[in-house]
């Protein structure tokens, strides 16, 4: 009995190999998170309510490590920091009015800048003035 319990337990939770590591550094314009994923995937960022939240494209969520987190980090631009127990999205609540700047350092790790102030607007992007591709064969007759 005692082997069937831990066997619906290890199924239930996620492995040790599907654990995300996240460390913390805290530079004077910004807070950055690092997100070590278990292996290379999907991802994204959104607004909630409290803040931001991100999320792999997978269909389970990875189990994430924060117990190093605030080893490095005050709580002025980042106040909490959890998995969301019903969808495993690892949600930030933030301390000031700041963005969370995302990108992809390398396939599998994720960088989460807090910034401090708003997002920055999308930039509008234009047409250019050149056309590609260039008409051929050129206008020119070569000698």
């Amino acid at each position: 009995m005692i082997r069937i319990v831990a066997l619906l337990l290890a199924l239930a939770s996620p492995s040790l190999g599907e654990t995300a590591r996240v460390i913390s550094g805290e530079h004077a314009d910004f807070t950055r998170l690092v997100v070590e994923l278990p292996q290379e995937s999907d991802w994204t960022v959104g607004r909630i309510p409290l803040g931001y939240a991100f999320a792999t494209g997978s269909a389970s969520q990875p189990g994430y490590d924060l117990s190093r987190v605030w080893n490095r980090i005050p709580r002025t631009r980042l106040r909490a920091l959890r998995a969301d127990p019903e969808t495993g999205a690892l949600e930030l609540t933030l301390a000031c009015p700041c963005h969370v700047f995302p990108f992809e350092y390398r396939p599998g790790m994720v960088v989460l800048d807090i910034k401090d102030g708003p997002p920055p607007q999308a930039p509008v992007l234009k047409r250019p003035s050149w056309a590609w591709p260039p008409a051929w064969p050129p206008n020119r007759r070569f000698r």
